[in-house]
């Protein structure tokens, strides 16, 4: 019988000495899966909008990316209106799986913004990648057949010729598919948005 006893309590330690070492050797193995840390920091962008005046904009870096973040005025706001037959995609429906969960109004699908002055959107061109130039200003531009008679203000690409207005909506007939992406975010308070 003590045979049995001491037999048992070897097998005992042995089994623990064993998932011991398997849990030794898988720790290196999950942490080496994971994220380092620079990328989690990276995942998550915030940025306080008071520091951009109206009519303004800054361009600030997100995953490694431009992102476009534009305080618009209340002209700014006038000028997304009136050119909707220029547009390819006004009412920002095209890609519904990437659309953010707020954009639920007209007027969000219009501004593409939780608050109508502030614009948060991606600065690569849906054509091929290429950062499209800031041209705030209305009139007539020279810039080629694809930009519209009445430029409403907005971007222009001029890698391939792609427009975008001030809510980063694309032109028809110019090579850019998709109007410009919205980054997911949100405000963590009146004046900070939290990218990512």
């Amino acid at each position: 019988m003590t045979d049995n006893k001491r037999r048992n309590f070897l097998y005992g330690v042995a089994g623990g000495m064993g998932a011991v070492g398997v849990a030794a050797t898988a720790v290196p193995f999950v942490r080496a899966i994971q994220p380092a840390a620079d990328t989690l920091a990276a995942a998550e962008t915030e940025f306080d909008t008071s520091s951009i005046e109206a009519g303004m904009m800054q361009t600030i870096a997100w995953r490694g990316q431009p992102v476009f973040i534009l305080h618009r005025t209340p002209e700014m706001l006038k000028d997304l209106y009136g050119h909707d037959d220029m547009l390819r995609d006004p009412m920002s429906r095209a890609i519904p799986e990437v659309q953010a969960d707020w954009m639920k109004t007209d007027e969000q699908r219009i501004t593409r913004s939780i608050k109508p002055e502030i614009l948060v959107v991606s600065a690569v061109c849906t054509h091929l990648g290429c950062v499209p130039g800031f041209m705030p200003t209305t009139g007539q531009k020279d810039w080629g057949e694809a930009v519209p008679i009445h430029w409403p203000g907005g971007w222009h690409c001029a890698c391939h010729g792609s427009n975008y207005d001030l809510s980063g909506r694309v032109f028809k007939d110019v090579p850019a598919p998709y109007n410009l992406f919205l980054p997911p975010y949100k405000y963590i308070n009146d004046t900070t948005v939290l990218i990512g």
